[in-house]
């Protein structure tokens, strides 16, 4: 009879413990319960990128939890869950389908399908995704002109003819008002800086580009000046403005000669100036997020913020402040972790460490508090 009465109070303690423990959120010195979602409203105005007071109606935003349908003014209102970054679609009949998120807007570009599509990618995604100059004023690029082999005056003033010209016109007047300096190149500012280096190199031109993830930090344009036989020969307009296409973005080359980025510069066969395809082209590549993928991908909320902004800012944004016992960091799984984790390592492992510790702590509370309740328990039986 006393091991039926043992078994019996155990089945007892055990159903107590999981009630008490289903309960633990109604007593006053255990964790409080996980705040409830809170929903966001977000309004804004979807417009054609080349024509950004032209209202698009009708485009269809789904993916967020609702759906919505722009009105005549390109107006549209959505709602998602707070701490969430919820892939929107939007789609419209002889629009080109945009992939974005919520962090992006509110406001929305969208493409026309007569967009040439496959020479974007070409010139502007022929490694998967784009890349281009941070959008912020304070990161705006020097033109630094290198005056190590007294390049001729005619060479100065098409650079800086390029820098006033051109740049605003393929960078969708991103890249304006720029700073010119001369100087050593050793001399160059180590980033946000265009070096344009008259090269005595054999005759040629190249660009190398430093950047970070799918931002650029630092380009240098070299102009090889000396033919095979020593002679110098003379950089063309063609040729400079074609680095400088490579310079800001445009990686790859046209298939037409429609375009700066045709694969021969020369007088005769590629253009001296942007051409409307171009234009189209740094539009497109400076309006999107750095990182656009095909056909109209924008990358994560995550992605973008972990380029520019620091990880608390980051961690901020992508949870509106907010923090769960389950989920300490904010952070919502082991892939935007690993995204954080190699985007900047240093400030990451900081600010886990700090939510590490304090982790540590929730778990050494609710480890002390359930043996007291246990020991409470006990203790009635």
């Amino acid at each position: 009879m006393k091991k039926a009465t043992s078994a019996i109070g155990g089945i007892l303690l055990t159903a107590y413990i999981g009630a008490g423990i289903g309960c633990q959120p109604k007593d006053p010195n255990g964790p409080p319960p996980p705040p409830p979602p809170v929903k966001v409203t977000q309004t804004g105005r979807v417009t054609n990128i080349f024509d950004s007071n032209q209202p698009l109606e009708g485009m269809t935003i789904t993916g967020a939890d609702s759906t919505a349908t722009t009105n005549a003014n390109g107006e549209y209102t959505i709602k998602y869950t707070k701490g969430t970054a919820p892939i929107l679609t939007m789609s419209k009949l002889g629009y080109v389908t945009r992939t974005t998120f919520p962090a992006h807007g509110p406001d929305y570009h969208n493409l026309p399908e007569w967009f040439n599509m496959a020479e974007f990618n070409n010139i502007c995604r022929n490694q998967g995704s784009t890349f281009r100059w941070p959008t912020e004023i304070s990161k705006k690029p020097v033109i630094y002109i290198a005056t190590d082999n007294s390049p001729p005056q005619y060479y100065k003033d098409l650079v800086r003819d390029i820098a006033l010209n051109d740049y605003p016109q393929i960078t969708n007047n991103t890249l304006t008002n720029l700073t010119i300096q001369e100087g050593l190149r050793d001399n160059a500012p180590a980033q946000n800086v265009i070096v344009y280096y008259y090269s005595e190199d054999n005759a040629g031109a190249y660009t190398s580009i430093e950047n970070n993830g799918n931002v650029i930090n630092k380009a240098t344009i070299s102009n090889g000046v000396k033919t095979a036989q020593g002679d110098l020969r003379v950089v063309t307009r063609e040729e400079l403005i074609h680095e400088t296409g490579h310079a800001i973005g445009f990686r790859g080359h046209a298939t037409g000669r429609d375009s700066i980025m045709y694969p021969t510069a020369g007088p005769g066969v590629s253009p001296a100036s942007p051409t409307p395809l171009d234009i189209q082209n740094g539009t497109v590549l400076y309006d999107r997020p750095a990182g656009n993928s095909n056909p109209d991908n924008d990358p994560s909320a995550l992605a973008s913020a972990a380029m520019f902004g620091t990880y608390e800012e980051l961690v901020n944004d992508m949870t509106g402040g907010s923090r769960s016992f389950s989920d300490p960091t904010g952070v919502g799984n082991d892939t935007r972790r690993l995204t954080l984790l190699q985007a900047k390592p240093w400030e990451w492992q900081e600010y886990e460490n700090t939510i590490n510790n304090a982790k540590a702590l929730n778990e050494k509370q609710l480890k002390e508090y359930e043996m007291k309740r246990n020991a409470n328990i006990r203790e009635k039986h």
